[in-house]
């Protein structure tokens, strides 16, 4: 596996640049098993017991979850993540990851030296 430039959003509310590049490392970033979340224009991991281990709830991926899949209907949605998400790029078509996009770096004020370049989808 590369080295993938991907965001890490805490439960604090930091958000943070990180990578990583094998299994053991995005486990490590989620703390435990991974789920995976695909999200338009984008991909995340979060612990998939988070909510059986009672983690505290992630506000601020939360509110990024469901702006991207919710969008004007995100009075309606009920779920929410609990403990760090890992945010990169979509799944790319051998199955692997890929850099963080650019739209998701600006919605959390991050900038990355070389960056994976795409929008997000309309």
């Amino acid at each position: 596996m590369k080295t993938v430039n991907a965001v890490l959003v805490e439960p604090s509310g930091i958000a943070s640049r990180v990578t990583f590049s094998s299994l053991e490392e995005a486990q490590a970033h989620v703390g435990g098993n991974i789920e995976g979340l695909s999200l338009p224009g984008a991909y995340a991991y979060i612990n998939e017991d988070g909510k059986g281990l009672k983690l505290p709830l992630n506000v601020r991926a939360t509110d990024f979850w469901i702006a991207l899949l919710a969008g004007a209907n995100r009075d309606s949605f009920s779920d929410f993540i609990v403990g760090n998400m890992l945010i990169f790029g979509p799944i790319d078509s051998e199955g692997d990851e890929t850099d963080v996009p650019l739209f998701v770096l600006e919605h959390f004020g991050l900038d990355w030296s070389t960056r994976h370049e795409a929008a997000l989808p309309s």
